[in-house]
């Protein structure tokens, strides 16, 4: 599960909090937050990683809804909102409904955490300040195809916290698992 250091850190991207702290994720600057993004009146960093497929991921953990909104185009950039507790909001309804598939109930807390990536479309890449190229459902199924490859026996072995990774779309489905994490945790 996310903390709120690390949510912290998410909105405000570009600018990571984890930079000195050994036992973390983003600590080389590889992790969600390599991206760089200076939010302003207008961007002006190149966006690189979950940004290649997306203007707008989101991440639930906790009670907590995180939608990065780079373009400010309806935020500054990176709000964080109580799913539980505004569950009656019809926006926040909205943006949870497309969580559906993979949490059971959209009014609790998630044991665990979500990153939610949807595709950039054609209308939004003309109009992104980030990349003007569409992302498709093929160029997707691409890129998981070669990561459940490379990563498919061993892939989770370095990874601190994460003891699953599942990938679901309509046409497909991967998932990775340590077997038995206990063993492997320290």
């Amino acid at each position: 599960m996310f903390t709120d250091k690390d949510f912290l850190s998410l909105s405000r991207l570009g600018d990571s909090l984890k930079l000195d702290d050994g036992s973390t994720t983003g600590k080389f600057g590889r992790g969600f937050n390599s991206v760089s993004v200076f939010c302003q009146q207008q961007l002006t960093l190149l966006i690189i990683q979950v940004y290649n497929w997306t203007d707008s991921p989101s991440i639930v953990s906790r009670e907590r809804l995180l939608i990065l909104d780079p373009h400010c185009e309806w935020s500054a950039g990176g709000p964080v909102y109580d799913f539980v507790k505004d569950s009656g909001d019809a926006a926040i309804q909205n943006h949870m409904a497309a969580l559906g598939m993979v949490m059971n109930h959209l009014d609790r807390p998630l044991d665990g955490t979500i990153i939610r990536i949807p595709l950039r479309t054609k209308t939004q890449a003309d109009a992104s300040e980030i990349s003007k190229r569409e992302t498709t459902v093929s160029d997707l199924m691409e890129v998981l195809q070669s990561f459940a490859a490379e990563f498919g026996e061993n892939g989770l072995l370095f990874m601190r916290n994460i003891e699953k990774l599942e990938i679901r779309s309509s046409c497909m489905s991967i998932k990775i698992q340590i077997a038995e994490p206990d063993k492997v945790r320290p």
